[in-house]
This record gives C-alpha cells, sequence and structure tokens, in this order.
C-alpha cells in the first residue's frame, strides 16, 4: 500500500511539474507574441506618419551615378586646383613640388570628368494673382572648398563684386571680393487661387534643382591693398604685423558648362523646369 501510494504521488508530482512547464512555455510563447505585435504596430504608426518616398530615377546629366556631385560650402573635388596657376597643394615642399609637376595631367583629368550641383530650398516668390503665376528664383553659382581656398563655381553670367559696407568687420576699412551670378528664374502658372494657395503650401519649402555640367573656363578675381603696418607692445617687445600688399580679389571662378538646368517638386519626380545646354 505504502509503495501504490509513494508511485501516485510522484505521478501527480510530475503531472503537477509538466502541467507548470506547459503553462510556463505558454506564457513565453504569448509574451513573445505580444512583443512581437506591438513592434509591428510601432512599425506600421511610423510607416504612416512618415510615409517612405523613392526618389526620382533622373538619366543623364541629372544622374548622379554617373557624375560627380558637389555641395555647397563642401569640399572641392579632387584636383580643381590644377585648373588655376599658383602653388600646388601639398603639406612639405617636396609634395608641393610633385602636385605641381603633375598640373596638366590632374587638369585634364579633371576636365574629362562630368559634374552634378543639388539644390534645395528654391526661393518661391508670392503669388503673383494679376499675372497668374509664382516665380522660382534658384543661384547662379555656388562655393567649394579646397586646401588652397574656396572656388566659385557659376553656370549664369557671374561677378566680382564688392559687398560694400555691411560686409566689413568693426574696426577694418577693406571688404573681400565676392563672386556673384544672376539668379535663374521661372515661372509656374496657375489656373486659379484655390491651386495657388494649395500650391503655396505644399511647395514653400520643397522645391529643388539639378545642374549637370563640365568644367569651362577659369578665371581669378584680384583686388590688391596697401596695408599699413601695426606694431604692439606684448610682454616688453614690439611685434609688427602687416605693411605692404595684400590681395583682398573674390579669388578663383570656374564657369560651368552646363548640360542640363532641372527644377522639381515631390521628390524631384514632378519636372517644372528645365534648360538643357551643351
Amino acid at each position: 500500500m505504502r509503495r501504490l501510494l509513494s508511485g501516485l504521488m510522484m505521478l501527480s508530482m510530475l503531472a503537477c511539474n509538466q502541467s507548470g512547464n506547459r503553462a510556463e512555455k505558454q506564457l513565453a510563447e504569448l509574451k513573445k507574441k505580444q512583443e512581437a505585435d506591438a513592434k509591428a504596430k510601432e512599425v506600421s504608426d511610423d510607416a504612416k506618419k512618415n510615409p517612405k518616398v523613392e526618389s526620382a530615377k533622373l538619366e543623364f546629366p541629372y544622374d548622379d551615378s554617373q557624375a560627380t556631385v558637389i555641395v555647397a560650402d563642401g569640399p572641392c573635388p579632387e584636383g580643381l586646383w590644377a585648373l588655376f596657376g599658383g602653388r600646388a597643394p601639398g603639406d612639405t615642399p617636396a609634395e608641393q613640388k610633385a602636385n605641381a609637376a603633375k598640373r596638366k595631367e590632374i587638369a585634364e583629368a579633371a576636365k574629362a570628368k562630368k559634374y552634378l550641383i543639388k539644390l534645395r530650398g528654391l526661393k518661391l516668390s508670392p503669388y503673383d494673382q494679376t499675372a497668374g503665376k509664382f516665380t522660382v528664383e534658384m543661384p547662379g553659382t555656388i562655393d567649394c572648398e579646397d586646401s588652397i581656398g574656396r572656388i566659385a563655381i557659376a553656370w549664369s553670367e557671374p561677378k566680382a563684386i564688392d559687398p560694400g559696407a555691411s560686409a566689413v568687420h568693426e574696426g577694418s576699412e577693406l571688404t573681400q571680393n565676392v563672386w556673384t551670378a544672376k539668379p535663374v528664374t521661372f515661372d509656374i502658372p496657375m489656373t486659379s487661387m484655390s491651386d495657388a494657395k494649395e500650391f503655396e503650401k505644399s511647395n514653400k519649402f520643397a522645391l529643388s534643382a539639378r545642374v549637370g555640367f563640365s568644367l569651362g573656363k577659369t578665371a581669378v578675381d584680384v583686388k590688391t591693398k596697401k596695408v599699413a603696418k601695426v606694431s604692439e607692445k606684448a610682454q616688453g617687445e614690439t611685434l609688427s604685423f602687416g605693411g605692404g600688399a595684400e590681395d583682398w580679389g573674390a579669388g578663383r571662378l570656374i564657369n560651368a558648362d552646363v548640360l542640363g538646368i532641372r527644377a522639381a517638386n515631390q521628390n524631384e519626380k514632378n519636372q517644372l523646369f528645365e534648360k538643357k545646354g551643351k
């Protein structure tokens, strides 16, 4: 009888353990499913709030896979320095001499490439109700920078100008020239006031453009000014600064040989304007 009772107790304990393990397993599976459902909902909610918009697939000369992309105020592509005279880049005199010896080769390689500039946030003018149109304005030049300094790239008529007193630092009498270029403009006609309001609401900050080009003629603006010598006393010594002639010109410029200018909205899918070049 004792053996029978002992066997029954063991069977009962085994059944309880199996039941407990099954419950734990079911609970773990339920928790895992709940976590997966919550994650799926989070992804779904994010997709609704931030729908993925595919970029337009553009052909040459606007395809960035077939061109070297230059970003405004970003680094210049390698080799643009070789299009100009003056010193070659390099950390040591030996490196500068070696680069100078390859100037022609590097310049030819740079000229053989195609380039692309992407512009965002084109300027949309207030709606002209009388003419029934918007006017859009995009810049005609950008700057990039290499180890020597800044290079302006212009795709409309450039001009080196003195920015005037507004650009003078406090205590300074000299102003640095800057390269400017005539903006590229185009019109977008509207059929009604309601269409104009809707367009402005959707596109005020959503217009973009691409400029495809090859490298054209170069120029260098020089503005030589005589600068007075300044002396200061520091720790019992007299230190002198300046004196002689300094260049306050706008510096280097590359004229772009335009292959095409394209402006669009709707993530560049809807073309609004195009001007073909060479």
